[in-house]
């Protein structure tokens, strides 16, 4: 199952795992907190208030760190080893970031203990979650139950799918053949709707039907699929199953009515000012991290071929929105 977020589509497994993964994080830290100071003759409240700013920038920290190394994506193809690795990577990151965050802003800085504490915490309690999440979301719990209706070579290619990831959000369970269509999906895949396509819906559970004709002007059930529809199960056609599930557009099957009438291209004020607020926010965050390498890289480069007339900035020209060049 897929939920649809700013414009974009995403595993409800990782939505559900990026969500408990954020709240961990702020746990771990307020964790640490409470153990560094269990033998305190105050309150532990006391102490978790305290230092309640630094339970709200390592949160974040951490949770960007981790989803810059790629681990919200469906696409992971790391192994077991991978990931692990790619864990350490992300809470060493966040670790640093977190105190040079601390150096800047002392008033909410932890002894590092008390960070490198929460940091431990943060990746035993992230493997643990991993591993419940890939065992869940391999079983039927954020899987839609699919059904295609068609039978030539759009509903083929669902055979094609190989990848894990491609057919990690839903289950199909079967293909109806409508009569203009050839049969080119595995007949014993093939189901009965002889009785009514709802009647066969209700049957099965039936959560999504993918319409996946070669021409729907033909063979198109409009009043077997609006009844569906009033039951409340979707109706989706073949090119936005695909896009939503695989993250690629099938540009064989693609027609102009779907760029028309598609989700995409959309622009408003909020989604224009948080994508540009957002962009503004990662860029200065990844600045503060890395301005010292930054220097040091660009004294070398000066050093190398600065003195020799060379600059030590790239410089290129590009086209931006409406065709306009910018300086890079």
């Amino acid at each position: 199952m897929r939920i649809r977020l700013f414009g974009h589509y995403y595993s409800a497994a990782i939505v559900t795992l990026a969500v408990c993964e954020a709240l961990l994080f702020v746990a771990a830290m307020t964790a640490a907190v409470a153990l560094a100071f269990r033998n305190s003759p105050m309150s532990l409240w006391v102490h978790i208030a305290d230092y309640s700013g630094a339970q709200l920038i390592f949160g974040p920290v951490a949770f960007i760190s981790q989803l810059s190394l790629g681990l919200y994506t469906t696409r992971q193809r790391a192994s077991v080893v991978g990931v692990g690795v790619r864990l350490v990577l992300a809470m060493t990151a966040a670790v640093a970031a977190t105190t040079l965050l601390f150096y800047f802003f002392p008033p909410l800085a932890v002894w590092p203990g008390v960070l490198v504490t929460a940091a431990g915490l943060s990746l035993l309690g992230s493997a643990v979650l991993r591993l419940v999440f890939s065992r869940v979301s391999d079983g039927q719990a954020f899987k839609k139950l699919v059904l295609v209706y068609g039978s030539g070579p759009r509903a083929a290619s669902f055979q094609q799918l190989r990848r894990a990831s491609d057919r990690r959000g839903f289950t199909l369970l079967g293909y109806v053949c409508p009569p203009e269509d050839p049969c080119l999906v595995p007949q014993a895949q093939v189901l009965d709707a002889s009785q009514g396509l709802l009647s066969l819906c209700d049957r099965l559970t039936v959560d999504e039907i993918v319409i996946a004709l070669e021409d729907r002007r033909l063979s198109l059930p409009v009043d077997e699929l609006l009844t569906c529809r009033l039951a409340g199960i979707e109706v989706v056609d073949y090119v936005s199953f695909m896009e939503r599930e695989t993250g690629r557009i099938v540009l064989e099957a693609l027609n102009p009515s779907w760029m028309i009438f598609g989700e995409g291209f959309r622009r408003g004020t909020l989604r224009t000012v948080t994508s540009r607020l957002l962009d503004i926010l990662a860029s200065l965050l990844i600045l503060t991290i890395t301005l010292p390498l930054i220097a040091l890289v660009a004294a070398a480069i000066w050093l190398e071929d600065g003195r020799k007339g060379g600059g030590v900035l790239y410089r290129q020209v590009r086209i931006g929105q409406h065709g306009q060049p910018f300086t890079l």
